[in-house]
């Protein structure tokens, strides 16, 4: 369409109308569903996909537990929007507050099975999809990945996959650059290598069957691992990593967990003090020189008598050369058995520092 106009026309205004095609974006989730029953949220669904049936669809959130008599009406949504072009799809299918208290077994109930064909428009094109959230639902087992191409974050939370999937969906996802894994207990062996990965963040957050983990991904920048700590985590081909987070407030007990990293490049670095005590007092762990690291994070809120002295070993066992900070958090209770008896510490059990020059006031 041509429109002629002059350099202070007052139709600039609205030539984006022409030029655009009209979007909407529709926001179904537990926030704004205003905490309508799931029949009653789903007939308003239906109404507002009729009433906008033609507009392009920029984004979908939606928040609703799946009963049986709602899979082919959220199956259908799925597609729908997806043949709209939408870019930023978040299904949430938890029970949430639509879980009533004579339902509770619901819960127990098998989760709703997505399959990769319900995110292909009607025409066999791959979607749009750039970001993608999916919760308390399962992905059938052929569920390889191929048709999202322009995938950039994904995010899995109570999601059944399995090892392989994770592969496939590395594999298979070239923009990818931002993956999390929460609470998904099928995984074991997560497995993140692929010579022509883009991920840039990486997280693991309470996967309690999680008992290996192997990172190979040259643009890799991020690892944030929370929850039971796996017995290996390997990082073989991670030069850009330079910020890790590792925390648990699960007790671990005799439980050590090894951590080899080649190349090591970090340069912030936080840690629980599980963390210290399972992984960085393992003798079996091997991280290299922190030569790059220029901030160091404690969170010792949950001390025991034996992380007094995992802080000191720390700067015993390590060099920190570059070090310009460091954070400390104990807990808030200086009646703490713990904290009292590290406050009371005579100075001479206090380690020699000398690589210090570097920190800043």
């Amino acid at each position: 369409m041509c429109q002629r106009t002059g350099v202070l026309s007052k139709q600039w205004k609205d030539l984006w109308r022409h030029r655009f095609p009209r979007v909407i974006t529709l926001d179904f989730s537990e926030q704004h569903s205003g905490g309508l029953e799931p029949d009653d949220l789903a007939a308003q669904i239906r109404l507002i996909l009729l009433k906008y049936h033609c507009w392009w669809i920029d984004s979908f959130h939606l928040s609703l537990f799946m009963f049986d008599h709602l899979r082919e009406s959220v199956t259908s949504w799925i597609k729908h929007v997806v043949s709209r072009g939408v870019e930023d799809i978040n299904l949430d299918f938890h029970p949430g507050q639509f879980l009533r208290q004579d339902d509770h077994l619901l819960t127990f109930e098998s989760r709703f099975t997505l399959f990769e064909h319900y995110f292909q428009d009607t025409n066999g094109c791959d979607p749009m999809i750039v970001v993608m959230s999916l919760r308390w639902c399962s992905l059938h087992p052929d569920f390889s990945f191929q048709s999202f191409r322009s995938l950039e974050v994904l995010c899995l939370f109570q999601v059944d996959l399995t090892d392989i999937m994770v592969e496939r969906l590395v594999s298979n996802c070239p923009l990818l650059e931002a993956l999390e894994l929460r609470e998904c207990d099928l995984l074991v062996y997560i497995q993140v290598s692929h010579p022509n990965s883009r991920i840039r963040r990486l997280a693991v957050i309470d996967c309690l069957n999680v008992e290996d983990i192997k990172v190979s991904a040259t643009n890799l920048q991020v690892f944030h691992s929370h929850g039971k700590f796996p017995k290996r985590y390997l990082f073989d081909s991670t030069p850009s990593l330079n910020d890790v987070i590792m925390t648990s407030c699960i007790e671990e007990h005799l439980r050590k967990a090894e951590m080899i990293v080649e190349h090591n490049h970090v340069e912030v670095l936080t840690q629980c003090s599980r963390a210290l005590q399972h992984i960085f007092g393992s003798t079996n762990s091997n991280f290299g020189a922190f030569g790059n690291l220029r901030e160091l994070q404690l969170a010792m809120m949950q001390m025991t008598n034996e992380n007094v002295m995992d802080i000191f070993h720390l700067f015993r066992e390590f060099n920190f050369p570059l070090l310009e900070k460091i954070f400390i958090e104990f807990p808030t209770d200086l009646k703490d058995t713990p904290v009292f008896n590290f406050m009371n510490l005579p100075t001479a059990v206090a380690p020699e520092i000398h690589q210090f020059q570097e920190l800043q006031e």
